[in-house]
C-alpha cells in the first residue's frame, strides 16, 4: 500500500485500501501501523477514518494491538497524556515496560537477568512517561512485584509517595 502510493499507483491503493477494509478484525490487531499510516499518507482517507472510529470507541485496543511495542514514542505519550483507555495502572506498566525492552537491543524480555546497567537503560527510558502511571491505584502485590524491581529509577521522593500509596492507601 504504501509503495504503491510512493509509486503514485493510484488504483492500486484504492485496491490494497478495500482489500484491508474486508478484515477489520485484522486492522484492529495492528492498530499501530495504521496510526503510522494515516498519520503518514494522507491518501487512505477510509484506512484513516477506520482507524478513528475504531480508537474512538475503544481507545484502550491500541495498547492490546499485536503491533503495540512498534509505537513510535510520541504517539504512546500522546496516548497517555490523553489516559482515555480503560487499562488498570498496572496493565499500563506492563504495557510501558514491554515497549522499553522493545526499544533497547541490549535489554532482555527476562528482567531476573538484568544488570545495574540494564535497569538504568529501562529507567532512561521510560522516565517520560513516569509521571502519566497511576501508581496510586497499583496493589500491593503488583507493587512489589513489578514495580518494586526498579526502585533505583525513581527519584526518592517520588518512588516514597508511591510506596506510601500502595501500602497505606488502604487506611
Amino acid at each position: 500500500m504504501i509503495a504503491a502510493d510512493e509509486l503514485c499507483l493510484d488504483e492500486l491503493c484504492t485496491y490494497a485500501e478495500d482489500f484491508l477494509l474486508n478484515n477489520r478484525e485484522s486492522l484492529k490487531s495492528n492498530l499501530v501501523l495504521l496510526l503510522h499510516v494515516t498519520t503518514e499518507f494522507d491518501q487512505f482517507t477510509r484506512i484513516s477514518q477506520f482507524y478513528k472510529e475504531t480508537y474512538r470507541q475503544n481507545p484502550s485496543l491500541i495498547f492490546k494491538a499485536k503491533d503495540f511495542t512498534d509505537i513510535k514514542r510520541e504517539f504512546l505519550l500522546e496516548l497517555l497524556i490523553k489516559n482515555n483507555h480503560s487499562l488498570k495502572p498496572i496493565e499500563i506498566w506492563d504495557k510501558l515496560s514491554a515497549w522499553v525492552i522493545v526499544q533497547s537491543d541490549e535489554l532482555s524480555s527476562n528482567i531476573t537477568n538484568w544488570t545495574d546497567d540494564n535497569v538504568k537503560t529501562f529507567g532512561k527510558i521510560v522516565n517520560p512517561f513516569l509521571s502519566y502511571v497511576n501508581f496510586d491505584k497499583i496493589s500491593r502485590e503488583d507493587f512489589f512485584q513489578k514495580i518494586k524491581p526498579f526502585k533505583n529509577i525513581f527519584d526518592d521522593k517520588f518512588y516514597i509517595k508511591i510506596l506510601e500509596s500502595c501500602c497505606f492507601n488502604d487506611f
